[in-house]
């Protein structure tokens, strides 16, 4: 049976990733992104070759790691709420708020992520930057 519910005769097209009708899953998207699946290329690379690609890249990460309906919810609040409390508190248009909203969104973001299992965005990349760092000493 082919994906859109119709019958194929037994017939099935697959692309040279074994996927069948070369379509890629949320779950193929998460299993890459946890490492489970090697991926084809890296986001550096994909970045390198095409900024579009790197977009793309980076896009399907996104939603590999925010695939919980709570964690999308509370993300779909908690960025704008985030980056409007950064304008605010920067802009010195309002502090208090400004600093209001970073803390809750950046709050709802963690709950977000913790309602599905995996790490905030900026604590995976301090530990990438950590050991990138390590790594490199003498």
């Amino acid at each position: 049976m082919s994906n859109n519910g119709s019958h194929n005769n037994g017939s099935h097209s697959s692309t040279r990733d074994g996927k069948q009708g070369g379509v890629q899953t949320a779950t193929d998207t998460r299993q890459q992104v946890q490492g489970t699946q090697p991926a084809t290329t890296s986001g550096a690379e994909e970045a390198k070759s095409c900024p579009i690609a790197g977009v793309n890249w980076f896009v399907k990460d996104y939603i590999g790691r925010h695939s919980h309906p709570v964690n999308a919810a509370l993300h779909i609040v908690g960025v704008p709420a985030a980056f409007t409390g950064f304008f605010l508190l920067f802009s010195g248009k309002d502090v208090g708020r400004g600093a209001l909203l970073v803390f809750v969104g950046y709050l709802f973001q963690f709950l977000g992520h913790q309602a599905q299992g995996n790490e905030v965005g900026e604590v995976t990349l301090m530990k990438n930057v950590y050991k990138r760092i390590q790594r490199n000493r003498f």
